[in-house]
């Protein structure tokens, strides 16, 4: 080991070595604040960034909601009279203008066809017992009995003279 002689040195190296430490301390404390106060800005900006998501998300469904309403409240959707064969074809126009799957036209049973021409049976599922008891409704995911695919199945009651004589559905894969 090399022994200090002179103070010059033995200073020069104490002041270097707490310089050191100072920096090292200081940048320690600068790197936990950054960090900490990046941490709670990203926290912040998640949280409102998962608000407008969900606004997005919940527009979008009143969107097809409000759609579907409309079409259950045309004379041509709720006339017992007219024909399922014409309504159906109407319906399949505005699926494919909408970018529906498909759009199921059913009774009270819960039976009907869609505008793809399969038959089709949703008595008992919830979203069908909600429309039947006068609410608009959007099911949770599911896989499509037809395609196999996850879906969403939009569906509302159809009224007529007050009463409530079958629902309309609107089948759709993920947000459209």
């Amino acid at each position: 080991m090399v022994k200090m002689k002179s103070i010059k040195t033995k200073l020069t190296l104490f002041f270097g070595v707490l310089i050191f430490s100072l920096c090292v301390g200081l940048g320690t404390v600068a790197y936990l604040t950054a960090s900490d106060a990046l941490s709670s800005n990203i926290d912040e900006s998640l949280i409102e960034l998962s608000a407008e998501a969900s606004k997005v998300v919940s527009g979008r469904i009143q969107n097809q909601l409000d759609i579907l309403e409309t079409y259950a409240q045309m004379d041509l959707i709720k006339n017992p009279q007219i024909p399922l064969e014409e309504k159906l074809e109407f319906l399949k126009a505005e699926s494919e203008r909408n970018g529906h799957l498909w759009m199921i036209a059913l009774d009270k049973n819960g039976t009907g066809l869609t505008t793809a021409g399969d038959a089709a049976n949703v008595q008992g599922q919830e979203s069908f017992e909600k429309a039947m008891s006068g609410q608009s409704t959007v099911s949770d995911p599911m896989i499509s009995w037809i395609t196999g695919s996850m879906v969403v199945i939009y569906i509302t009651p159809i009224i007529n003279d007050g009463e409530i004589i079958g629902a309309l559905a609107a089948v759709l894969t993920e947000m459209n």
